[in-house]
């Protein structure tokens, strides 16, 4: 069975969104690395080194028996939509001595952060797992109460499209924020420019074979 349309719609929906959260990079089905989150190596020292020292040379059949005993709805290696940016840092400052006891929030600083939004249609395309691991923020998003803040995870977001002439999404649900470790800002940045480096190969061969045909076509109207 192929992608619904509504499915591509909310991806792109999705797009927006992680745009007007500050990621100036974004792309759509995206392997995650999921050995990265700190969400699934607490209390285990020594994957959290292997991690740390060799987070380059990860050892793939390593990881997936290891994520093997993590639960069903964890269950997928690739997200709908990532993207890559920034997130304000803020600080409570006084900005007048007079009054010392004044203080605003105050931006200080960026940090960068990963975000990445899984999109769902239907109860059963929930009930079938979704990513959960290996990005700073995760997203749920689908049709308005599709699904309820208390069936996800803690950690997770949950967005909501309104439907019908109303096309905003809202966030009902913040997520936390999960730490991961160093590289992985850069291993996402290298994933994304390679799929915008595939899909605009792929975009300019279509364009030169449809060009070349038309071509070809007037060349023989005009020079019988």
């Amino acid at each position: 069975m192929g992608e619904s349309n509504l499915h591509k719609y909310l991806k792109l929906m999705g797009i927006k969104y992680l745009d007007e959260q500050g990621c100036r990079l974004v792309a759509t089905e995206i392997y995650i690395r999921k050995s990265a989150s700190d969400l699934w190596i607490t209390g285990d020292p020594d994957l959290k080194e292997k991690i740390d020292n060799h987070s380059k040379y990860l050892d793939i059949d390593f990881y997936e028996s290891r994520y093997k005993q993590v639960k069903d709805s964890d269950s997928k290696w690739i997200i709908d939509v990532l993207g890559v940016g920034t997130r304000p840092i803020m600080k409570m400052v006084n900005h007048d001595s007079r009054y010392p006891d004044y203080k605003t929030s105050t931006k200080v600083d960026e940090e960068p952060v990963i975000r990445g939004i899984e999109v769902k249609v239907s109860r059963n395309d929930f009930k079938n797992g979704y990513v959960q691991t290996g990005l700073n923020y995760h997203y749920l998003l689908c049709p308005e109460l599709l699904v309820k803040k208390s069936e996800v995870p803690k950690h997770i977001g949950l967005l909501y499209w309104r439907g019908g002439r109303e096309t905003a999404v809202y966030c009902a649900k913040r997520p936390k924020k999960q730490e991961l470790n160093t590289d992985m800002l850069t291993h996402y940045k290298d994933k994304i420019y390679s799929r915008y480096h595939s899909q605009i190969m792929g975009m300019t061969r279509d364009q030169m074979r449809l060009l070349g045909a038309s071509i070809d076509t007037k060349q023989l109207r005009t020079n019988p």
